[in-house]
């Protein structure tokens, strides 16, 4: 769990001024991929928008958002590849939209590519590590609303229910709370074979535990569908996967079947393809009007992983 500690302190740890200011909607709609930290790709391109906090690294050119999304926004900053650190073994043609870099890109960019391309901008780093930690936490708070939830019982026939959704902050949108041996017995297996969701509810998941390997085939893509694995250090996506993720403590492996919707994790292992649904965009879902705050660390221990080290992650890429 330490990386939740970290991250967290990496926030606390700069100026009152770069509290969290972002829209966490307007991040997750409009990126197909948000790595806090650092990622690396063995694919070496997202289909969609990318925004990548620390370094990007591929094993050759990288490229993004060969479908054509609308670029994303970071505060004053858009690009459909944003990296706040350095990207290794330079860039390929292939993607649309601008890309800006706070460091520099090693290796060889395509004239194409740096047509597009911008070096040693400010980016709000902090700011959206902020902006997912935070709603993390405050989403996994909720309690389920009435007539939701899922069914794992035949592990062939798995399956998700909406209901019509809750009320006052959570209108229109359903929660629906699994403990660690229920999120590991849904995600273990078998295959999801029916979504039961009402039209225009956004249906939110808080999946417990630390640990995951996600293994069972959940290939049915509904954008409007967030798992939230507010509690995981690691996760592992071994199978096809058309839902987004919200796991912003989280070593991230992508590692068979491809996965389609948002992804918000801590680092990165792709080695599979991350895309968006078709060209429209990525998760489409809505979030409550009013977030519930997480419980803070005591102060004692922002302290402490400061001085570990924390301070000396933060690099040119913090604003």
């Amino acid at each position: 769990m330490i990386k939740k500690y970290v991250t967290a302190a990496l926030i606390c740890a700069a100026p009152v001024a770069q509290a969290a200011t972002l829209d966490p909607l307007e991040l997750l709609s409009g990126f197909n991929g948000i790595v806090l930290n650092d990622m690396t790709s063995t694919v070496n391109h997202v289909e969609g928008t990318l925004f990548v906090g620390g370094d990007l690294v591929a094993s050759s050119g990288f490229y993004a958002n060969s479908r054509g999304l609308a670029d994303g926004t970071v505060g004053d900053v858009s690009g459909a590849l944003v990296v706040g650190g350095s990207i290794t073994n330079g860039l390929n043609d292939g993607g649309q939209g601008d890309i800006v870099v706070g460091g520099a890109v090693t290796g060889t960019v395509s004239s194409g590519s740096n047509a597009r391309l911008t070096t040693g901008t400010t980016i709000a780093v902090n700011d959206v590590a902020a902006a997912m930690t935070e709603l993390s936490g405050a989403l996994s708070m909720y309690d389920d609303t009435a007539g939701a939830s899922v069914d794992f019982s035949d592990p062939n026939l798995k399956s998700i229910t909406s209901g019509a959704g809750g009320t006052d902050a959570l209108e229109d949108i359903a929660i629906i709370n699994l403990d660690a041996a229920a999120t590991m017995a849904f995600l273990s297996g078998g295959n999801l074979a029916n979504l039961n969701l009402v039209s225009g509810v956004t249906t939110i998941l808080n999946l417990a535990g630390d640990n995951i390997t996600l293994s069972g085939n959940f290939n049915q893509d509904d954008s409007s569908v967030l798992f939230n694995f507010f509690e995981a250090s690691d996760l592992q996506i071994n199978s096809t996967f058309g839902f987004s993720v919200l796991s912003p403590f989280a070593d991230v492996t992508l590692g068979s079947g491809g996965m389609d919707g948002t992804l918000v994790a801590f680092n990165l292992n792709q080695r599979v393809e991350l895309r968006p649904y078709g060209t429209t965009g990525v998760f489409d879902g809505t979030l409550p009007a009013a977030q519930v705050s997480a419980v803070p660390l005591p102060a004692a221990a922002w302290m402490l992983l400061a001085a570990l080290g924390g301070l000396g992650l933060m690099r040119r890429r913090t604003t």
